[in-house]
C-alpha cells in the first residue's frame, strides 16, 4: 500500500474510472487506498458489457453504505453514440453537496467508466470539488 494513501489530507477526493480493471482489482484499489465510499458519476448506472458494474451488483459487491449512484453528475446521452457533456448547472447541488461531504472525515472516490481521467467529466466534477484530487492508477 502507498504510504501516502494511509493519511488524508484535509479535503481530499479521489477518482478512477473502471472500464480497464476486473472488479476485483478495483475492489483491491479502492480498499488500498482506504475509500469509504464511491460515487457513481455516470448518468445510467448499468452497463451491458461489465454487469458487475451495474448499479444492484455495486451495491451487493460494495455494500450499501460504500455505494451512492449520483445521476445528477452523469453526461446525458446525445444523438448517436456521443455524450452530451454534463449540464454544470443541473449540477450545481450535488456539486455543493460533495463540497460539504469532502470535508469531513468519509473518503470519496468518484467513479466513471471511461479509465483516463483527462477524459471523463469526472475530473472536473473533482476539480470544482477540491484542489486536492487523486486519480487512483488505470493500471
Amino acid at each position: 500500500m502507498r504510504q501516502e494513501s494511509l493519511f488524508q489530507h484535509a479535503g481530499e477526493i479521489w477518482t478512477v474510472g473502471y472500464s480497464e480493471k476486473k472488479m476485483e482489482a478495483l475492489i483491491a484499489l479502492l480498499d488500498d487506498y482506504r475509500i469509504d465510499l464511491v460515487i457513481d458519476v455516470r448518468r445510467s448506472a448499468r452497463s451491458q458489457y461489465r454487469p458487475e458494474t451495474n448499479k444492484a451488483q455495486l451495491i451487493t459487491t460494495l455494500g450499501r453504505n460504500r455505494y451512492q449512484h449520483w445521476p445528477q453528475l452523469g453526461n446525458q446521452k446525445g444523438a448517436g453514440a456521443g455524450w452530451e457533456p454534463l449540464d454544470w448547472e443541473a449540477a450545481h447541488a450535488g456539486i455543493e453537496k460533495l463540497k460539504e461531504m469532502v470535508g469531513h472525515t468519509l473518503r470519496i472516490c468518484l467513479m466513471c467508466s471511461e479509465h483516463d481521467p483527462g477524459d471523463c467529466h469526472r475530473a472536473e466534477i473533482a476539480a470544482r470539488v477540491s484542489e486536492a484530487v487523486t486519480h487512483l492508477p488505470v493500471a
